[in-house]
């Protein structure tokens, strides 16, 4: 069960491009990892443990006075905010063909991440920053260069 606070929301660079998460503390990080490990899909790549997060909003390349505006407006607008805290349980495995990927996701989605998620992407607009208008979809990646989706997917017992 992934708890927040928004704490665990942070602008992480990868590379050249610049995304806003939700971050698991470190012992739910290794938990998930050990179960994506434990599926044993030799062909597939496992993510790194500590690169295992749930992208709120992908933002690609971002001007560096973009990412100071995101930051800023992020904390204040936010910070603190009782109403947007929510627990995700990431119960489902998900293989998805297109993307060659396998990916945890909730059986449903809380009110509040929506919200959030919709918070965070006026703050990229009012950043000048362009947005992804494709619905929101909560997922954890676990594995790329998936082939072939397993037989049998097994439930998370983490959740």
């Amino acid at each position: 069960m992934l708890h927040t606070d928004l704490r665990s929301v942070a602008c992480q660079h990868s590379g050249q491009r610049l995304f806003l998460a939700l971050w698991p503390d470190p012992t739910l990080q290794t938990e998930i990892f050990n179960f994506a490990e434990s599926l044993n899909i030799s062909s597939a790549r496992l993510l790194n443990v500590k690169n295992l997060h749930l992208t709120l909003l992908f933002l690609g390349q971002v001007e560096a006075e973009q990412q100071h505006c995101l930051e800023r407006l992020v904390g204040t607008r936010l910070h603190p905010d009782p109403d947007l805290k929510f627990d995700l349980a990431l119960d489902r495995l998900t293989y998805r063909f297109r993307q060659r990927m396998l990916w945890l996701q909730p059986g449903s989605t809380p009110d509040a991440l929506l919200i959030l998620v919709t918070v965070l992407r006026q703050i990229a607009t009012d950043c000048g920053l362009k947005i992804d208008s494709r619905p929101f979809l909560a997922h954890m990646t676990l594995l790329r260069k998936v082939m072939q989706a397993p037989l049998n997917l097994p439930t998370p017992d983490f959740v």
